[in-house]
């Protein structure tokens, strides 16, 4: 079965398949009869380890091609295909973003390949022309342009149509060329793959240390493949990897860049901001804290 983790850490428990979608984050499903909690089996499972797939799909396809592009040929190791296909993604015009942070492995214009390294397994994207100027050895954040997925590219390879063919080898591999039929063994599944926190956001408002009204609206740049963003403020200016350590007075996901407070005059706050979603298997990690002190 499919499992997705989750942006927060807390367990969700859903009722049947009718809930797939919300449950998709390999959760357990609570008994309509008795309330016991129990873990899914026969149809029902499989119906949430579709939906799950498809979740963390469109999550993918958003994070790499920067919109909701299908699956058009699934991961098949021992069948010769050791990757997946993102299908109506344009003849040259859709961008492709690296879902990674790590540094460029290989890069070769047969094919259209990139392959990045992000310290543990190979990404490799293909079908792509307007490569990157990037070289082997040069550092790529979660988002660095990476080419566009086309139909034709070079090297006499043609696609059969515009579609980005994504695959995963096992640690460090700049070996570009197709790998051999059956790659159980040296090949990951990218639908399973977690790939790791996106860079910290941007802040856009307010100005570290302006003063603001009681009604404070807090902005920051989006990030592309992000699904939901955590706000945290507080009036103590400490924070660890997950809290604020002195009590937040706010902290709360949004799927969007942007909240509006009503916050106690007089009071000096300090905020951060991290991204996440379900694909990258965890939230980002936190913008530089600012405060901003109300009038």
């Amino acid at each position: 079965m499919t499992t997705i983790k989750q942006f927060s850490t807390r367990t969700v428990v859903c009722g049947a398949a009718a809930a797939a979608l919300a449950c998709a984050a390999g959760c357990v499903a609570a008994d309509p009869v008795d309330g016991h909690e129990h873990e899914l089996g026969g149809p029902e499972e499989e119906a949430i380890a579709s939906a799950a797939e498809a979740l963390v799909a469109r999550e993918l396809s958003v994070l790499v091609l920067g919109g909701d592009f299908p699956v058009t040929n699934a991961y098949r190791p021992a069948g010769g295909h050791a990757g997946i296909d993102f299908g109506g993604t344009g003849d040259g015009v859709t961008a492709v973003r690296s879902p990674v942070e790590g540094t460029v492995a290989a890069k070769t214009g047969e094919c259209g390949k990139v392959a990045v390294f992000d310290g543990n397994h190979t990404i490799i994207l293909a079908h792509m022309v307007e490569l990157t100027g990037l070289v082997p050895g040069d550092r790529v954040e979660v988002g660095t342009y990476l080419g566009k997925a086309s139909r034709t590219v070079g090297g006499g390879c043609t696609a059969t149509g515009a579609h980005l063919h994504m695959e995963i080898r096992t640690g460090r591999n700049t070996y570009m060329a197709a790998p051999a039929r059956d790659n159980r063994a040296t090949t990951l599944d990218p639908l399973t793959y977690s790939y790791g926190p996106f860079a910290p956001v941007a802040l856009l408002a307010p100005a570290d240390g302006a003063e603001v009204p009681s009604a404070v609206t807090f902005r920051w740049e989006p990030r592309q493949g992000a699904t939901a963003y955590r706000l945290q403020v507080s009036a103590v200016n400490g924070f660890d990897e997950e809290s604020c350590l002195g009590g937040c007075a706010y902290e709360e996901r949004t799927g969007g860049t942007s909240v509006t407070l009503s916050l106690t005059p007089g009071t000096t706050y300090f905020w951060r901001v991290r991204a996440g979603n379900a694909a990258t298997a965890q939230g980002g990690r936190w913008s530089p804290v600012r405060s901003a002190r109300v009038r």
